[in-house]
């Protein structure tokens, strides 16, 4: 809860923060991930940016909260980082979530963060992929996807094995 994560906050450690990250599972699952950005914002004295990793899967969700994780920030004058996870193009992308349309669903939250970034100099986006086996050979097509709509991508790559790659 807040009330929990506030009460840990209470450390002295915590004060030396600079960067933070949340991610998960989804961040956006969380209904009070707004306050949260507003608690860590309050009890980290030295933050300078947050960044929020998300899957961009549930857009009538994420698209409200991390709008107004943008706008806090901006007015707190807070670099702000999000990252939509994609890990394919079309049919690519469904099969590694094993979400219909989840294709689809992470573009309506990439348009949407797209078009905020626009507005707000503080506020960074762009894409993460991680690459396996069940998307190696697409990762030329979402590179070229990413590039031909202006967004910064970063690649991470799980751990390769000759059994892996044989079994695809």
């Amino acid at each position: 809860t807040l009330e929990q994560l506030d009460g840990v906050m209470n450390a002295g450690f915590w004060h030396a923060v600079e960067n933070l990250n949340i991610s998960g599972g989804e961040p956006t699952t969380r209904n009070d991930l707004p306050e949260m950005v507003e608690l860590f914002h309050r009890r980290l004295p030295r933050i300078r940016k947050i960044g929020v990793n998300t899957t961009g899967l549930t857009p009538h969700r994420a698209i409200p909260m991390l709008t107004r994780i943008v706008e806090f920030c901006a007015e707190k004058n807070v670099l702000l980082s999000v990252r939509v996870s994609l890990d394919g193009i079309g049919d690519i992308h469904n099969q590694v979530r094993q979400v219909k349309a989840g294709f689809d669903k992470a573009c309506q939250t990439i348009d949407a963060m797209q078009a905020l970034a626009g507005k707000h100099p503080n506020f960074q986006f762009g894409l993460a992929a991680t690459i396996f086996a069940m998307n190696l050979e697409d990762s030329d097509k979402l590179l070229a996807w990413a590039k031909s709509r202006r967004l910064d991508i970063v690649f991470n790559m799980l751990r390769f094995t000759e059994n892996m790659l044989n079994n695809k």
